[in-house]
């Protein structure tokens, strides 16, 4: 098997061995515990939710899948540099990524890493001199334009359609 290959079907594992965990937290007594100690610590502690627990627990799950992830990326580049490892541009690309697509959602970010590369690679991969002003400019105005993101704007979209079709049937 072509090199290439092994590591594609190798991150691809990874992928979904996290959208699996992530989907298990999210739809879980766990998932739950952890928004509302998002919402109000204190109340969540109040109404028994074990918050230095969970929060621990979500330490440990978050960091073992970034240190999985963090294995096969140094095993697919065969060696480790400070540069090759520590770089600020992944982090803000998730943070990035999140927002566009929609935080809270398992699809979001997947959605704002296909919107982000489309249009940074493909789009404006042949203006280098102005790439960075015009990625710029894009992310503010769909932050602005689209603040719960693209997931949160289209439920919006479906609950304002739906809401329109059970006023016009109630005045029928």
């Amino acid at each position: 098997m072509e090199p290439a290959v092994f590591f594609y079907y190798l991150f691809l594992m990874v992928v979904v061995v996290i959208i699996i965990v992530a989907a298990w937290i999210k739809y879980s007594k766990f998932g739950y515990g952890l928004i509302s100690i998002r919402e109000d610590e204190d109340t969540a502690k109040m109404l028994g939710v074990p918050t230095e627990k969970y929060k621990t627990l979500s330490f440990l799950i978050s960091s073992s899948l970034v240190g999985v992830l963090g294995v096969v990326y140094g095993y697919y580049l065969g060696y480790f540099t400070t540069a090759s490892v520590i770089r600020v541009d992944f982090s803000l690309n998730m943070i990035l990524h999140a927002l566009i697509g929609g935080i809270g959602t398992l699809i979001g970010p997947m959605i704002g890493a296909a919107v982000m590369v489309t249009l940074t690679k493909v789009v404006l991969g042949k203006l280098l001199e102005i790439h960075i002003l015009i990625t710029g400019i894009l992310v503010i105005a769909i932050v602005l334009l689209v603040p719960s993101g693209f997931i949160g704007t289209f439920k919006n979209v479906i609950a304002r359609r739906s809401g329109r079709a059970r006023e016009a049937s109630n005045q029928n």
